[in-house]
């Protein structure tokens, strides 16, 4: 029994020895770039950008109302402002600062089916910039084990003044940010694009 879990921790420390920086799942995003300076470093990052076809203050305002995000969020099925006891402030008190702690509803698949329930997890809200449209939020942790970061930014596109793009980027950070790459890196990436997908989807639709 001792051999076996010797061979598998060998295994895994060969895996993730060899697993490349910043592998696969980082996309070569363009020039422009309107995301907020990295509030962690990490071993592993997951971006990618969509261009939609609306107004970027459009575009921002489904991106900061948390409250709607369960009716178009496939992957952050809720995001929850919440108190010292983890419990949901009122609805008036439902925006984002920098320093609140928000409750995530994760999405293993992406998907908008009720019957499937997310995993809720415990965060921090590192920036909100509405004058340049973006926000960013890390997990609680920022030490050598564990620690991440989702920042999310809007801005108007370079090459056509009507239309916008959405950014977003995922930093994991410290001794398991290889680990949660092989395991998860790639979920986390359909997560990324299929939340990319459905902001255009919403906002085209809102400004048709």
């Amino acid at each position: 029994m001792l051999l076996q879990v010797v061979s598998a921790l060998c295994v895994l420390v060969c895996a993730l020895l060899y697993l490349p920086r910043n592998d696969y799942l980082n996309e070569q995003m363009s020039a422009q770039t309107n995301l907020p300076a990295p509030a962690v470093k990490g071993a592993l990052t997951v971006a990618s950008a969509v261009v939609i076809s609306a107004p970027v203050e459009a575009v921002w305002k489904i991106l900061i109302d948390i409250q709607k995000y369960e009716e178009w969020n496939p992957s952050l099925r809720f995001i929850q402002i919440i108190d010292a006891n983890k419990t949901p402030l009122p609805p008036a008190q439902q925006f984002l600062e920098v320093g609140a702690s928000i409750k995530v509803g994760l999405m293993g698949t992406p998907s908008l089916d009720p019957s499937v329930q997310p995993t809720g997890v415990v965060e921090l809200v590192s920036a909100v910039d509405d004058a340049h449209h973006r926000w960013s939020y890390r997990s609680h942790s920022t030490g050598p084990m564990f620690r991440a970061e989702r920042a999310f930014a809007v801005s108007q596109s370079q090459t056509d003044p009507e239309k916008t793009v959405l950014e977003m980027r995922h930093i994991v950070g410290g001794a398991f940010a290889r680990l949660v790459g092989l395991l998860m890196g790639a979920r986390l990436k359909v997560a990324q694009v299929e939340m990319g997908k459905a902001l255009k989807a919403r906002a085209e639709r809102t400004a048709s």
